[in-house]
């Protein structure tokens, strides 16, 4: 759950800005932000 929230965070500050590239996509639009870490349910362990 820490590294989820520090990544969520990182997203947020523009720290991976630089590293995602744009792309075009066939019908025109252009994608340039990452989904992301999801958020997936706790599970039992």
């Amino acid at each position: 759950m820490r590294s989820q929230n520090r990544a969520e965070e990182a997203i947020k500050s523009g720290f991976f800005e630089r590293e995602i590239e744009p792309v075009t996509l066939p019908d025109g639009t252009t994608v340039s932000v990452d989904d992301g870490p999801g958020r997936a349910p706790p599970t039992k362990r």
